[in-house]
């Protein structure tokens, strides 16, 4: 894993801005601490900054060339295949090394574009080739790795974050119609950032730029999935077909030169992960969990039962309510908003885990895969529900209504409320309420009428454009591609690569190995949720490897305790000292009095407006310590 940034001229033979790489590379040194270098050339300049690896030598330093100086890479990422294609590659290239990285550069000469394609890993790259004075960017299939650009009037600037452009001279002028889809989503999606001109490369594309002109393509796509045999296929079958996909990710992802742990919390995918890596590993593996004081958070017991059951060194890591305290200085890292409050607690384990480890695998992907969101099982309900009679649902409606525990994601009343609204709706409008942090219609409450004027037509386009695409389909069907698309690769994946990045630490996901994605994706929903319950393929995968009393237990899910931390002493006054500033009011944004009465209703208990509150208290920072703070 590392840093790359550079500058492609739209002037093809002008001289390099080897100077702009070189400010780019030093605000990416936390990404790559072990080395660094640039590259000048005509019309081209890379930056690298090296977190050594694979090859952890002189000869896997970046940027990197071929063998005739013709062709230049700087890479992020890891290609989990690479010894495979070093072999094939070995008769017909001279091979220096044995970094992953090399391997780029060679399939390029030999299958241009096309390389892509034989590519098995995280990655986000550019090549500079020379003879062709072109430009070529690329991102993973599921976007595990950022790559950001921005066109000015003299060429093209590139970098993994966006605070590396700004140092570089691109703007920091707000992208206004970005602020409704944020405030629904929690995020920006690709190809959108938060500032204006600034772009995103989303995941599974590539880009060219050659004299100005910029080209995207997209390489992959999430896989619709496929006609429903019949019978349907029992999840021990699908089990047994997958298998060894998983044990092979596993296996090709613990290739390191360096020390490798593995990140384990008490849910089902992260276990599973552990098990099979420790079954793949000769010396004793080391694992990791966060803990939380807070009841219903900490998952340390069942993460340390694991542990037990596979043999190995575990380590826990506490997340208090200071670790909140770290919030703003991610923000300047991410360069945008980004409202997932699970940002702090994996930047906290992913901070104390660099001093024992340099690459953590994870669980990551699990869910959406396999199915294991509350929404994939409340799509399924909702199929029956629709069917039962009106007087049997208005019944269920005011029971849900009587549920002690106040609205909130994490209780029983919170998601029986949030499921029995919008269960008689279509798909569409009920996949946004049970996804949204606000629903569009409430927008204009939360807004000035200046700020509400800005925004786009539907704010949640990115969503709905991918419900179109699979019009026709299942709901759940078209649920589950739809995150694979969008929340993965701009929610989790952003999430984490940020939180470890900044610590200076790689982490691996076997459960989003593109031969498993391609093969399980492309299964009827049906068949990877059989029932109401998700993740009846990996628990058949478990039972294998792991006793029954680890594979069934329930997960609590991943996240900060937000709601009992903003009415407590420290995260509360923060939030309203924050939201209520002078700058805050100033900017014209927020509705007067929107946010006081959320942290009011909040602290009072009446309401759990946890999400809220977090998502403007992020827009916020945002605007104070990214747009307003200059060069």
């Amino acid at each position: 894993m590392c840093g790359i940034a550079g500058f492609a001229s739209r002037d093809t033979e002008a001289p390099a801005d080897e100077a702009a790489a070189r400010k780019m590379i030093e605000r990416l040194r936390h990404r790559g601490p072990d080395g660094e270098g640039t590259k000048g050339m005509p019309g081209c300049a890379l930056g690298h900054t090296r977190l050594a690896v694979i090859d952890p030598g002189p000869r896997g330093a970046q940027p990197m060339t071929n063998e005739d100086g013709t062709l230049w890479v700087v890479f992020n990422g890891e290609i989990y295949n690479h010894v495979e294609i070093r072999r094939d590659l070995s008769g017909r290239h001279e091979l220096r090394s044995s970094c992953d990285t090399e391997v780029i550069l060679h399939l390029y000469e030999d299958h241009g574009i096309g390389a892509l394609d034989r590519l098995r890993g995280q990655f986000a790259f550019a090549l500079w080739d020379a003879p062709r004075r072109t430009l070529l960017l690329a991102r993973d299939r599921l976007g595990k790795k950022p790559l950001h650009y921005w066109a000015g009037p003299r060429g093209l600037l590139f970098a993994s974050e966006i605070p590396a452009l700004l140092a570089a001279g691109a703007p920091r002028a707000v992208d206004w119609p970005a602020l409704g889809t944020y405030l629904c989503l929690g995020y920006v999606p690709a190809p959108g950032t938060a500032l204006r001109g600034i772009r995103r490369l989303p995941a599974g594309s590539a880009l060219t730029y050659h004299g100005g002109e910029i080209r995207e393509t997209k390489y992959w796509r999430p896989p619709f999935p496929g006609p429903e045999p019949a019978p349907p296929v029992a999840p021990a079958e699908i089990a047994e077909r997958i298998r060894p996909l998983l044990e092979e990710s596993v296996r090709i992802r613990l290739r390191s030169d360096v020390p490798l742990g593995v990140f384990l919390s008490g849910g089902l995918d992260s276990t599973l992960v552990a098990a099979m890596a420790a079954r793949a590993t000769s010396g004793r593996l080391r694992t990791f969990t966060v803990s939380f004081d807070e009841e219903g958070y900490d998952e340390s017991a069942p993460a340390r039962e694991t542990a037990e059951a596979i043999g190995s060194e575990h380590g826990e890591i506490k997340v208090e309510s200071r670790a909140a305290e770290a919030l703003p200085s991610l923000i300047r890292l991410m360069g945008e908003p980004f409202a997932d409050s699970s940002l702090v607690a994996v930047h906290r384990l992913s901070r104390a885990v660099r001093g024992e480890v340099k690459v953590a695998l994870s669980g990551d992907g699990g869910d959406e895969v396999f199915l294991g969101y509350d929404r994939y099982r409340a799509h399924r309900l909702a199929e029956r529900w629709r069917r039962l009679p009106a007087l049997a649902r208005g019944a269920a409606m005011a029971a849900a209504a009587a549920l002690p525990g106040g609205r909130g994601r994490r209780n029983l009343a919170g998601r029986a409320e949030r499921f029995v609204r919008s269960a008689g709706e279509d798909p569409l409008a009920a996949n946004d309420r049970w996804t949204c942090r606000f629903l569009p219609a409430e927008l204009p409450a939360l807004l000035t009428p200046e700020a509400a004027s800005a925004l786009p037509a539907d704010p949640l386009s990115p969503l709905h454009d991918l419900y179109r695409e699979g019009s026709g389909l299942p709901a759940l069907d078209v649920a589950a591609r739809a995150d694979l698309a969008l929340w993965l690769p701009e929610d989790v994946l952003r999430k984490v690569d940020a939180a470890s990045m900044a610590c200076g630490l790689e982490v691996r996901s076997p459960l989003l190995d593109q031969d498993l994605v391609d093969c399980v994706a492309s299964l009827p929903a049906a068949h990877r949720m059989p029932r109401t319950r998700g993740k009846e393929i990996l628990r058949a995968c478990a039972r294998r490897i792991l006793p029954a009393r680890i594979v069934n237990r329930k997960k609590a899910g991943f996240g900060l305790p937000v709601d009992r931390w903003l009415r407590g002493a420290q995260l509360g006054p923060f939030a309203r000292e924050t939201l209520g500033s002078a700058a805050a009011r100033s900017r014209g944004i927020f509705a007067p009095g929107a946010a006081s009465r959320l942290l009011d209703e909040h602290a009072s208990g009446a309401a759990n407006h946890d999400e809220a509150i977090w998502t403007l208290l992020v827009w916020e920072i945002f605007m104070r310590d990214v747009v307003d703070a200059g060069p």
